[in-house]
């Protein structure tokens, strides 16, 4: 079968859509032909990287996989409009890569959102095609409703546009897949069709992320590199840097827990609010701020941790779910996340650790404050993180299962 698979993000880029849309297509070429359209990497820290000249290029494998880059306006200050100035660029120099493909007749295409503008010119593909190729939209962020949610746009008028022409858009689809229940059920807020919706969850791969000996071991070399002492317990925030990830509930809650001189508080990740949060945190001493770690050593650096930490802004739980959570599961360490009771984030991390409501600092402090002091709730937490990703997140079932459900696609 031939497949293609248009993303914004892909490898090299280790964070978010990016990773699970390389997983996704290298896992598909195993038995098919797949091409991949994806954009120069950027994210998070929104610059192309070095090495990847702004344009059109194009690379072969094994087997007929073949990715083709295209290039993209990429905005030093991801503000809303700038953003989509970003997100139609994609679609504006994709399409050519796009209709290229005509001659190759794919049996099913996939589209990742966000890239959402690209969406009308898949469904005009599908109508100029000489094969009745199938469509699936995979939506692991409604980018619109969590922009206008989060304020980085308040005109109703335009929100309401937006989500009137994405809802059309997502009927036309022969599947819309997404990643969580309540992003589900949203789409069918939306007015998509149960028949046509598809579960398809991040993953992890349960061999390369897996539970470690306790970071006072010397076996992880960040205990020399970082000097973490024996007595400290550390709390993590890894990934993306951004707004929609509440970073900014830290500056709060960090002195909140002041008394605990034990800790010790490591911030991972990059992304456009990255040097902004440096600035709130710069009166703190008890805290360790890394750029994003290399894949080989991520296993090394989640085991570091005795407590995750997942804030979320309000408004965001139904249209996203933040794909560091089913990393952290495997790692066997607990988490303690910010969001409403009933989201799929909360359900999950009160099995996982705790949660509480998103916007309340001491609530959150609490939390911590109770798997700081308790060492065997934290292990038993702990244990049941790595169970829910073994059972329910593991790479090979969720793979296998989206195969099964894209080649039976009417």
């Amino acid at each position: 079968m031939k497949i293609l698979l248009i993303s914004l993000n892909y490898s090299p880029e280790v964070v978010g859509v990016s990773r699970y849309s390389t997983d996704l297509a290298e896992w598909l070429s195993r038995e098919n032909t797949v091409h991949v359209v994806t954009s120069q990497p950027y994210f998070p820290k929104w610059k192309i990287f070095y090495g990847f000249p702004n344009r059109y290029s194009s690379r072969s494998f094994a087997n007929g996989f073949q990715i083709f880059r295209c290039p993209i306006y990429v905005p030093r200050k991801p503000l809303f409009f700038k953003r989509i100035v970003h997100l139609f660029s994609f679609a504006i120099t994709s399409a050519p890569i796009l209709f290229l493909h005509l001659f190759w007749s794919p049996h099913r295409i996939i589209l990742v959102a966000p890239t959402l503008f690209c969406a009308p010119l898949v469904l005009f593909f599908k109508l100029l095609s000489a094969r009745s190729c199938k469509t699936l939209l995979h939506i692991q962020d409604y980018e619109f409703d969590a922009a206008y949610n989060l304020g980085l746009f308040r005109n109703p008028r335009i929100h309401s546009l937006l989500t009137s022409a994405e809802a059309f858009l997502l009927k036309r689809f022969d599947a819309v897949s997404t990643i969580s229940r309540s992003m589900s059920q949203h789409a069918i807020d939306k007015g998509i069709p149960e028949d046509k919706l598809l579960m398809f969850p991040n993953w992890v791969d349960t061999e390369s992320i897996f539970p470690r000996s306790h970071h006072r071991i010397p076996c992880n070399p960040y205990v020399a590199e970082l000097d973490i002492r024996a007595d400290s317990v550390v709390l993590m925030y890894s990934g993306s840097m951004g707004l929609k990830q509440g970073l900014s509930i830290f500056v709060e809650i960090i002195p909140l827990l002041a008394d605990l001189k034990q800790l010790c508080w490591i911030f991972a990740g990059d992304g456009a609010y990255k040097s902004q949060f440096l600035n709130a945190t710069s009166n703190f001493d008890n805290i360790i701020h890394l750029s994003l770690q290399p894949d080989q050593r991520l296993n090394d650096l989640l085991a570091l941790a005795d407590i995750h930490m997942i804030p979320q802004k309000e408004g965001v739980e139904s249209l996203v779910l933040p794909s560091k959570l089913i990393t952290i599961l495997a790692s066997g360490r607990p988490v303690v996340s910010s969001s409403t009771p009933d989201s799929e984030l909360a359900l999950i991390s009160s099995e996982a650790g705790l949660s509480c409501p998103p916007g309340h600092p001491q609530l959150f402090a609490d939390a911590l404050r109770t798997l700081i002091t308790d060492k065997n709730l934290r292990y038993h937490k702990g244990r049941s993180a790595r169970q829910i990703a073994l059972t329910r997140y593991q790479r090979s079932l969720v793979l296998e299962q989206f195969k099964s459900d894209l080649y039976a696609l009417k």
